[in-house]
């Protein structure tokens, strides 16, 4: 019995010290073995310019009225070079600046441009600072909350971990007296519906903020391929998915799966619902779109250079009133280093229903 119970006990240590080793793994923040980048394909957090994220809710005032909170994340095509020390070597990263602009009922209360970037090794993305303005009335009043890594003992924070494990814990914000904070990966394979649509497999994350330990903590779902969709009452009501590197640069195919416009032969969707003609007439609109097995085969040329590549071919079809009144082939091709996905052109046919309408 006692040597049951001694076994019982060092299961229960081992088990301790694991949850202790893989809270602090991603603390460890290995920036000497990074190769920065400024633009990255991090699952949740893709530094691709171009990225625009708005996040809207509604929410109570202090006497009850509701106000229109508004956040919007943009990906710009800015990079910043910021100079700091790492393991006591001065080190030059470029990094992308994100610009963040929050309103409430239309009127701005604060803008910040954030520089972040990519660790090649590992996929992590770090944030190096951040601008802040802070306005009342559509004026400037404050920059609380301004930081920079390497001025005043602020460190690059993880933003994103290239691995996402459930229990790690990290910096976020590392800048003393200024903007410390941490985040603790609390949930994977997270499915939300929001606004701008349905979207799975994303990751939730809970943030505290170690300068205000009496706040409640912050949290934020993210979804693969975009970056942030939930921050705690705001939830995305539009995107937009930006462009990662030059289409010289990519190995095109004919299929692919990008998150949200999979190239995948076979593949069926059906949508339907009700519009209304010109004569007032509620009409039947259904429109089936077919992936097809065969693809079209190109000739082109970009940057100067002649390039042949296979492309596949989508069939869309449009019914009114159960009676067909167009169809078109449209031709894409699928980026292997980016997952973007590209539009070469389309043919398309127009046929006349039994009215006479083309």
């Amino acid at each position: 019995m006692n040597r049951q119970r001694h076994c019982l006990y060092l299961l229960s240590q081992l088990l301790l010290l694991l949850i202790a080793v893989t809270a602090v793994r991603a603390q460890e923040n290995p920036l000497s073995d990074c190769s920065f980048v400024s633009t990255g394909e991090n699952e949740f957090f893709p530094l691709r310019p171009g990225i625009i994220l708005t996040l809207e809710a509604n929410v109570e005032d202090d006497e009850g009225d509701l106000e229109l909170i508004q956040f919007i994340r943009e990906v710009t095509d800015e990079t910043r070079e910021i100079a700091l020390e790492i393991d006591g070597e001065s080190v030059t990263v470029e990094t992308r600046i994100l610009e963040e602009t929050n309103r409430v009922d239309g009127e701005i209360e604060e803008f910040s441009r954030s520089f972040y970037a990519h660790c090649e090794e590992t996929g992590t993305v770090y944030v190096f600072g951040e601008e802040v303005d802070i306005y009342e009335d559509e004026e400037i009043i404050d920059h609380e909350g301004t930081w920079l890594a390497g001025v005043d003992g602020a460190q690059p924070g993880i933003i994103m971990p290239g691995e996402f494990v459930v229990g790690e814990k990290y910096r976020h914000e590392n800048a003393p007296d200024v903007a410390v904070s941490e985040a603790e990966n609390a949930e994977e394979n997270v499915d939300v519906q929001v606004p701008a649509g349905s979207f799975t497999g994303g990751v939730r994350t809970v943030e505290t903020d170690l300068l205000e330990p009496d706040e409640d903590p912050s949290e934020k779902i993210y979804a693969p391929g975009l970056g942030l969709i939930v921050d705690d009452s705001l939830e995305l009501v539009s995107f937009s998915l930006g462009t990662s590197g030059s289409l010289a640069d990519c190995t095109l195919v004919a299929e692919g799966e990008n998150p949200y416009f999979p190239l995948r032969p076979g593949l069926t969707l059906y949508l339907e619902g009700e519009e209304e003609d010109d004569e007032g007439v509620i009409e039947q609109i259904r429109l089936v779109r077919q992936v097809l097995s065969g693809t079209k085969s190109i000739t082109w040329e970009i940057e100067g250079e002649s390039r042949e590549d296979e492309l596949a071919v989508i069939k869309d079809t449009k019914t009114v009133d159960g009676e067909v009144v167009e169809v078109s082939l449209s031709y894409y091709a699928h980026c292997e280093e980016t997952d973007t996905v590209y539009l070469f052109g389309r043919d398309v046919d127009h046929l006349e229903d039994r009215r006479g309408r083309r």
